[in-house]
């Protein structure tokens, strides 16, 4: 099956990214002028952003709400609804593109039920007035078209009730989005329709009757006042050039309103999705339009306001009549085209071809217990307005609903419960029902119905659209077809816009009611064919071929068993999209009349009809029951034989054409590999066939190779001698396509063939029943050349001389005057184009193929190249003025130095020339141009490189390796100081800026080619400073005379590096700069130990920009960075005896122990060695301290709770006293230390 949509993924198309959709013949040409598209289609891999996701959120919200009981196969989407309707909100209006002033659609990503995503461009598309839509400006409806599948039109919406889409395709793509249930904005459903699960849904009922008022109203319009199409040519009835709209007024019930949220904004949400989808399809099938009219809010009553109903919520037909009263009421009878009232209960009814008709126009009722999505839009409002648009019932069943009355007996043209919109699919029983709903389109004969009656209603405003309506060619009438066998039709669609086109093939034969399985009897035209969604193929199989190859069938599809005749016509769509929006172009061709005779048939193919075996090549016996199909009135006289690969579903290989159809014929197998084979044997000059009724398998064969032959050319009547495999049986040998004068296969591996009159060069094909093999290479016919003129017929080397001959095909050389010229190009088999080589001399022209020599009977003078013996001086920059000395200047066009083109010089005479170095030469060859072709000198002129000047230095950066040479350099402005090391020679200079890194510059590298020397210099040009210089550097290993120089920099400094060599070296080098940050170092800590509170001075080197401070591993907050030698901090509370480290931006020093004496600035003593008292203390007392034990030395220290030292003593004995006069208030710690032993704390507090 053809993939529809490719996964993909809101962003506006630009001007030239727009012709993306005309590109893909989606949107229409008018539409592409107004937005001023280019025909580009780099929109197709832009990236459009995604707004719904498919996740278990959303699955949640649809299981609880039990939506996947009757949409299992439904995807669960979560939506960025501020997303979207931001984006939405971009959209072009519709109005804007008519006017052709609109910026681009807007490309908008929608799921797939299947999990992949499809791009639509959207504009704004209103179906309310715009005063109403001013009062509900939270409602907005928008339309588009596909840009991944060229069917796709889609329908939007965005209300206080969510989001809506609705994407009508061909092939039965066509699919939903609504949100999981009406009051969650977030969580949505994507479904295709054709997995709607319709079990246990109410069924919807259709009340219409056509009454005589009704029929009169169409017969005087011009319709057929029993709704069948009046002839079976097609009239003029083709839509799409013009889109009629036409006012709508929606009434509901306040039970509806009670369904629907019951408030003014959430019921007119619900009818404008409603309307919108509706319009959807009318816009598509009939290329029409219902707006809402302008004060249609008036028209809806909510529950509970105590106002009684005007209507019969549950009584149809009553509420025709109270619908038509209360909206000429309301409305206005003057203010409205077509009305319509939606309620709970009552189910459908309409009046027929009501639209205008002032006594009936709103006679229009579609009621639902559940009046939401598909099952109410398009089985219901679409099929109600059907009939107010002159639609009548296409059904012919009679089971459940589709008795009653309810069949129409005139336009009863689809078998048992039909499928399209006027019919009443999934409601009529087991035995008629053809599918479980209605499909978004409507029958031929409903087309034609409503056509008619919309063209004569004289009402409706009218619009040109830009669309003309595609044609449509079908197969002739009158052929007999035999009885049992499937047969096809095939239609052909042009379309002016070249729009994608689609196909509907429908039966319009009228009989007998009764079901899809009734006894079928000769004469009686009851239908036999259903209805199926349009398709990109204009060729319909009867039966579908999906249902050939199974070898089954479906109710609503089956074939003719007795004499009758049939009637088909095929329905074209275009689905153009331009300035009014998608806009279907729709008509229909004239009917194919068919015979059907129970005098031949069934025609049945008999073989191959088992799952078999054929080798490629071989032949085979295809048979088949010709059942008297070779008679009057069958008269079939030739059929065609095809082969499937893919198990039925295509017929692309051709086994043979207009055999006799005698019931058996030999062919050729193809050979090809497959094991899902299948053959066709069908009618040459009629519509049947039949198929394999199983795949049988095909095992190719190796068809022949051609290896080689020999010779290679030749003339008429040459024997050639092709060597190759698989020979055996060859059927045909050809030079470039002519058949050989005779051939003989001496061998599976040898054939000899002889070139027959009339061959052209080309390659050799053999032929045999496998296959066909080709040689690689020509065969070359042709006779000798000819070398009739040439032009110029003088010149230099390098001149481009023109030959103008015969039999210049599969040229091998062409020579002046016996010297080949390398470079030529055969333009044709009459003419060369060929370049004088160097050294070519005056003579004749010769050119060479495979069949001989040709040679001119005029003679080429060659005009001698320009010679270069000297030039002065011989090196020199851009600018200097060099004059050459040599001969053979006269017309000299080009001066070039090493292939740099010099714009300024002078010929002063044949022997000289004055030129001016030019911009960006480089050393190297010069040359002069001149009419005898170029001329170079022996040796080369040198041009210093640009960085030879300080002034012109190249920047160095850190890591970088850099290549020149000093083979050109000069010692202009170099310095001439001594920098550690002599400077010998000129050099090159290059510029690094200085990081505060240590920074080496090294040639020490094997593309260093010569003895370097290498200085680094602060200070400017011509005003040189020494930071050091190097010879030969003893570290290099690559390079024994190679140098470096390592200096330490100082940020925001240019260093000035200079290359140079020793004493008169020179040649090439590689420069490396590579820079090394510098780790800070501790030398010393102030003080080494202390408690929390101590203020610390680490001393040492490289502090600058320190970045952090840590102890013992944590960080230190709130030090202070002195200078680039002294960082300051104070031990914070927590901190414990490590190391103290300091990190810069140049990395992190070693650590050094600081040990903190104190682990809590409020512990106490845990074990004292003295006591203390009083504690506390006044302010101006004495505080006596006891020791535990008379010492000989004892020192007695004070810190506050900073760990900021207060006073210090020694004392001996046992006792001390220590005056606390000048102390401020707070608490204090009080430590004693004896000897070595370890210190006491208490904890003191000054009051």
């Amino acid at each position: 099956m053809k993939q529809r949509y490719q996964g993909r993924s809101a962003t506006h198309l630009s001007a030239a990214a727009s012709g993306a959709v005309t590109g893909l013949r989606r949107v229409g040409a008018l539409l592409a002028l107004a937005l001023g598209l280019a025909p580009a289609a780099n929109a197709q891999n832009k990236p459009v952003p995604q707004f719904f996701r498919a996740d278990d959120e959303a699955r949640g919200a649809a299981i609880a709400a039990r939506r996947l009981n009757t949409l299992p196969r439904a995807q669960a989407l979560t939506l960025d609804l501020t997303g979207l309707r931001a984006a939405l909100a971009t959209a072009p209006a519709e109005k804007a593109l008519a006017a052709r002033s609109a910026t681009a659609p807007l490309v908008l990503a929608l799921p797939l039920p299947n999990g992949t995503t499809g791009r639509f461009a959207i504009h704004e598309a209103p179906v309310m007035a715009p005063t109403l839509a001013a009062r509900f400006p939270e409602i907005k409806t928008y339309a588009g078209v596909g840009l991944d599948d060229a069917s796709a039109s889609v329908r939007l919406d965005l209300t206080p009730r969510g989001f809506h889409a609705q994407v009508l395709t061909a092939e039965g793509n066509s699919f939903y989005i609504d949100p999981v249930v009406p009051t969650d904005t977030r969580h949505y459903l994507g479904f295709y329709k054709r997995d709607m699960n319709w079990e246990g849904a109410p069924a919807p009922t259709c009340g219409f009757r056509p009454d005589a008022e009704s029929k009169t109203t169409l017969a005087q319009r011009g319709g057929s006042a029993n709704g069948r199409p009046a002839t079976g040519v097609a009239r003029a009835l083709a839509s799409g050039s013009q889109l009629t709209t036409y006012r709508l007024a929606l009434a509901c019930t306040p039970e509806y309103s009670l369904a629907r949220g019951n408030t003014m904004a959430s019921v007119m949400a619900a009818e404008v999705s409603s309307v919108n989808r509706v319009v959807g399809v009318y816009e598509r099938e009939l290329a029409v339009r219902m707006v809402l009219v302008p004060n249609n809010d008036l028209l809806t009553i909510l529950s509970g306001t105590g106002t009684p109903s005007p209507y019969t919520n549950n009584d149809g037909s009553a509420m025709l009549r109270q619908n038509q009263t209360r909206i000429d009421n309301i409305i206005g009878s003057a203010n409205y085209d077509i009305g319509h009232v939606f309620s709970t209960g009552g189910g459908g009814i309409a009046s027929l071809g009501s639209v205008c008709v002032a006594t009936r126009k709103a006679q229009g009722v579609t009621g639902s217990p559940n009046p939401v999505g598909d099952a109410f839009d398009i089985d219901y409002v679409a099929h109600e307005m059907g009939h107010q648009f002159g639609g009548s019932h296409t059904f012919n069943g009679n089971g459940v609903n589709c008795g009653g009355g309810n069949r129409e007996a005139t336009t009863a043209w689809e078998p048992g419960s039909g499928s399209t919109i006027m019919a009443y699919a999934g409601i009529c029983g087991a035995a008629h029902d053809l599918q479980p709903n209605s499909d978004a389109f409507f029958h031929t004969g409903s087309y034609e119905q409503m056509r008619t009656f919309i063209e004569s209603t004289p009402c409706g405003t009218r619009q040109p659209t830009d669309n003309t309506p595609p044609s449509v060619t079908v197969p002739a009438s009158g052929k007999t077809l035999p009885i049992g066998t499937p047969f096809k039709l095939t239609a052909t669609g042009t379309d002016t816009q070249n729009d994608a086109l689609t196909y509907l093939w429908e039966e319009l034969d009228l009989g007998p009611v009764g079901s899809p399985t009734t006894a079928q009897v000769p004469g009686s035209t009851v239908p036999l064919f259903r209805s199926f969604v349009p398709s990109a193929s204009g060729t319909r199989y009867f039966p579908r071929l999906s249902n050939l190859v199974a070898n089954t069938t479906v109710i609503g599809e089956r074939l003719p068993t007795v004499t009758r005749t049939l009637k088909f016509r095929c329905t074209v769509r275009d689905e153009h999209s331009g300035p009014l929006g998608v806009v279907g172009g729709v008509n229909f061709s004239s009917l194919v009349n068919l015979n059907v005779s129970s005098t031949a048939g069934p025609f049945v193919l008999t073989a191959p009809n088992t799952a078999q075996s054929w080798s490629g090549g071989s032949a085979q016996t295809i048979t088949w029951d010709v059942a008297n199909t070779t008679a009057p009135p069958v008269s079939c006289a030739r059929v065609n034989l095809r082969m499937s690969l893919d198990g039925g579903l295509t017929y692309p290989v051709v086994l043979a054409l207009n055999e006799a159809n005698d019931g058996s014929a030999v062919i050729a197998a193809p050979n090809v590999a497959t094991t899902q084979a299948r053959v066709m044997v069908e009618a040459a000059d009629n519509y049947f066939f039949d198929i394999s009724n199983v795949d049988f398998t095909v095992i190719p064969v190796p068809g022949p190779t051609i290896t080689s032959f020999s010779p290679a050319g030749g003339l008429v009547g040459t024997v050639v001698v092709i060597t190759g495999t698989n020979f055996t049986g060859a059927t045909a040998v050809a030079f470039n396509g002519q058949p050989a004068a005779s051939f003989t296969v001496n061998s599976p591996t040898q054939i000899t063939a002889t070139v027959a009159p009339g061959t052209t060069t080309g390659p050799i094909t053999v032929t045999t029943p496998t296959g066909t093999g080709t040689s690689a290479t020509p065969f070359v016919v042709a006779s000798p050349p000819v070398v009739v003129s040439f032009t110029p017929s003088t010149g230099g080397a390098g001149t481009s001389v023109v030959i103008t001959g015969t039999g210049f095909t599969a040229v091998t050389g062409v020579q002046f005057n016996g010297t080949y010229a390398p470079v030529f190009t055969v333009n044709s088999a009459t003419q060369i184009t060929v370049v004088v080589p160097p050294g070519a001399t005056s003579g004749p022209i010769t050119v060479t193929t495979a069949a001989g020599t040709g040679v001119s009977v005029a003679s080429f003078t060659v005009i001698p190249a320009p010679v270069i013996s000297s030039f002065t001086p011989t090196i020199g920059p851009a600018g200097t003025a060099v004059v050459l000395t040599g001969n053979n200047f006269t017309g000299t066009t080009q001066v070039t130095f090493n292939g740099t083109v010099a714009p300024t010089f002078t010929v002063n005479s044949p022997t000289q020339i004055t030129v001016t170095v030019p911009a960006g030469a480089t050393t190297g060859p010069i040359t002069v141009q001149a009419a005898g072709g170029p001329g170079s000198s022996s040796t080369n002129f040198r041009v210093p490189p640009v960085n030879d000047l300080c002034a012109n230095a190249l920047p160095l950066l850190c890591g970088q390796t850099v290549t020149g040479s000093t083979e050109d350099v000069t010692a202009t402005g170099d310095p001439t100081e001594t920098c550690d090391e002599v400077v010998d020679a000129g050099g090159m200079f290059y510029t690094i800026m200085g990081n505060g890194q240590r920074i080496t510059v090294s040639t020490c590298s094997p593309a260093t080619d010569f003895d370097t020397k290498l200085f680094v210099f602060s200070g400017t040009c011509g005003s040189y400073t020494c930071v050091g210089g190097n010879d030969d550097a003893a570290s290099c290993s690559a390079n024994s005379v190679a140098s470096n120089v390592t200096f330490t920099s100082v940020p925001g400094t240019a260093y000035k590096v200079f290359v140079t060599g020793w004493e008169v070296s020179k040649g090439a080098f590689s420069l490396s700069a590579t820079c090394t940050a510098i780790l800070p170092a501790i030398s010393s800590l102030s003080p080494t130990s202390g408690p929390v509170g101590t203020v610390v001075t680490i001393t040492g080197t490289n502090f600058t920009g320190a970045t952090g401070v840590s102890l013992n591993g944590s960080p230190i907050t709130g030090f202070t960075v002195v200078n680039a030698t002294t960082i300051t901090f104070t031990v914070p509370t927590g901190a414990t005896t490590g190391n103290i480290v300091v990190t810069t931006p140049g990395g992190t020093s070693s650590g050094v122990t600081f040990t903190v004496t104190i682990a809590s600035a409020t512990a106490n003593a845990t074990k004292s060695e003295f006591s203390v008292w009083p504690n506390p203390v006044a302010g101006k007392g004495i505080l006596h301290v006891t020791l535990a034990a008379p010492a000989p030395t004892a020192v007695l220290t004070v810190h506050n709770l900073l760990g900021q030292l207060i006073s210090t003593r020694t004392f001996s004995g046992k006792t001390a006293e220590l005056a606390t006069t000048g102390l401020p208030t707070g608490t204090y710690l009080l430590t004693v230390q004896v000897g070595e032993r370890s210190p006491s704390i208490q904890r003191v507090v000054v009051e």
